[in-house]
């Protein structure tokens, strides 16, 4: 018995040190992102984190957020993250304005969240060229 607790003691330590986050994601500033109610309590910014986990020194990629409350609202539970799907669709660029009666407030405070490379991150992974291509097939009869 006295041996399992010391092998789950040591597994359990080693398993931290093995799978822990092996950096520090920083929370950088982006005012005025959105507009919101001055009532409200906004947060909105950048998460920056290495583009690859494994070389946390290496390149970083920031990702947009906002977080948003009313100030009864406890800023620990109740809280919805809000994330769009599809490859370079912008979830934080859809939202210019908050309410104070915003339904995203209906049953806490929200988060809403980019993905990597879309309109708002950095880097953005935007094909230039694809919006006038598109256009151009639509003058020209094209699929």
């Amino acid at each position: 018995m006295k041996t399992l607790i010391i092998a789950l003691l040591f597994a359990t330590a080693f398993s931290e040190t093995l799978y822990g986050q092996k950096y520090k994601p920083i929370i950088e500033p982006f005012p005025a992102m959105v507009k919101a109610d001055p009532r409200l309590i906004l947060k909105t910014g950048y998460l920056v984190v290495p583009e690859n986990r494994n070389k946390p020194g290496g390149r970083k990629v920031k990702i947009p957020f906002l977080f948003v409350r009313k100030p009864d609202q406890n800023p620990r539970t109740n809280i919805s993250l809000y994330t769009t799907g599809g490859p370079g669709y912008s979830t934080t660029l859809n939202i210019d304005s908050i309410s104070y009666n915003s339904g995203f407030l209906a049953f806490g405070g929200f988060i809403a969240f980019d993905q990597r490379g879309t309109k708002r991150a950095k880097p953005c992974l935007d094909c230039i060229g694809v919006a006038s291509a598109i256009k151009r097939s639509y003058r020209e009869g094209k699929d």
